[in-house]
């Protein structure tokens, strides 16, 4: 059995078109929920015309505390370890099965673990990607290190991917795709029509959206973010959907009313499909999270990004504008964000249906499908 495990609105994102392709096909999965965005993925489900969860892990509201969530995955394991055997009959089923998670969060962790302690296999999505910095971002890296060193598969978003695989010295096979599968994500969004007015808008605009720990935990980061959106202000409407953790963070540092009359345009979270067409009409974005960097670079948009390190490559030196908070690299992307355009072209077509071969070779439900 494929066992496709999410837990946030990124992973789903990025996990829904895998879903869309083993469904497509017929072909035997189920879907497993961690627990951690309820809202945000149940708006997803519907938006990629998903079905439920085969089993939710951790039945609450949402969490969006790091402690909050580490105390009840704690308590995902220990069940796990204690009754292994009824854990994996009500979880996973009989027999045996691979666990397809994604990327480097506290649900990818959890379940690559579940993984070993059951003995199930793991084909992890989004592979080799490294900062090479334990501390930025933090705990990604670390959880991305754990996740390439104990899958059995490997998909790999391109060479540099892969080659940070290579030097890791995995034991799991690497499969290298063309691209990440979020790009078959934002295709399948922009292929349907248009029918959000917010995401039609007569003026020209600019989109912000911050969003780490690492910027928002940070009083004087979060400033400094502020300060480069103010300043984006002055010549084009910024509009930035926030976070829940970004507007406490902002309320909190007493920095949330220095936004008002700005010509910033705040607003709550917005659904995928929604931030995805405001994103492929803006001028330009800043930000500070990995997805938008790539969506940015699929879409051509000019992308400031408010981080020290990425462990993504898509669009660097391109249309993507690394800061590392450097005061002059920041002036010099507000003075002229239409000077970056990315040079690199797009592989057509999708990867999902790869990523679908290469789980189902390896489950036994079809032959293995040569990939160079």
């Amino acid at each position: 059995m494929v066992h496709v495990c999410y837990g946030t609105q990124a992973e789903l994102i990025k996990l829904a078109p895998i879903i869309i392709e083993l469904a497509r096909r017929g072909a035997a999965h189920r879907v497993i929920f961690t627990g951690q965005h309820v809202r945000e993925t149940r708006a997803l489900l519907d938006h990629f015309g998903l079905r439920r969860p085969d089993c939710t892990l951790h039945a609450g509201k949402g969490v969006y505390s790091a402690t909050r969530a580490a105390g009840w995955t704690g308590g995902i394991l220990a069940r796990a370890v204690l009754d292994r055997a009824r854990f994996r009959r009500e979880v996973f089923g009989p027999g045996p099965g691979v666990c397809v998670v994604h990327g480097d969060t506290l649900s990818t962790l959890l379940v690559v673990m579940l993984a070993r302690v059951l003995r199930l296999k793991v084909a992890h999505v989004e592979s080799g990607l490294r900062s090479y910095n334990w501390r930025h971002p933090f705990p990604e890296e670390i959880v991305r290190v754990i996740a390439n060193r104990r899958a059995d598969l490997l998909f790999a978003p391109g060479q540099w991917a892969r080659d940070n695989l290579r030097k890791m010295k995995v034991k799991g096979r690497i499969v290298q795709l063309a691209a990440n599968t979020g790009k078959d994500a934002l295709d399948y969004t922009l292929a349907l029509p248009a029918s959000d007015p917010p995401a039609r808008r007569a003026e020209p605009y600019a989109l912000a959206s911050i969003h780490r720990f690492e910027t928002v935990n940070r009083p004087d980061m979060l400033a400094r973010a502020v300060d480069v959106v103010r300043r984006a202000a002055e010549t084009v409407r910024m509009v930035w959907p926030l976070h829940t953790v970004t507007r406490r963070a902002l309320q909190s540092a007493g920095l949330l009313d220095s936004l008002t009359g700005a010509n910033v345009e705040l607003c709550d979270m917005l659904p995928y499909h929604v931030f995805a067409r405001l994103l492929a009409a803006a001028e330009f974005v800043i930000a500070d999270g990995g997805s938008i960097q790539e969506e940015s670079f699929f879409l051509d948009k000019p992308c400031l990004l408010l981080r020290r390190t990425t462990e993504r490559r898509e669009g660097l030196d391109e249309n993507v504008v690394l800061s590392r908070w450097d005061a002059a690299a920041i002036d010099a992307f507000l003075a002229d964000p239409a000077q970056h355009r990315r040079r690199t072209p797009i592989p057509a077509g999708s990867v999902s249906p790869v990523v679908v071969d290469e789980l189902l070779a390896m489950d036994g439900q079809a032959p293995m499908v040569a990939r160079e």
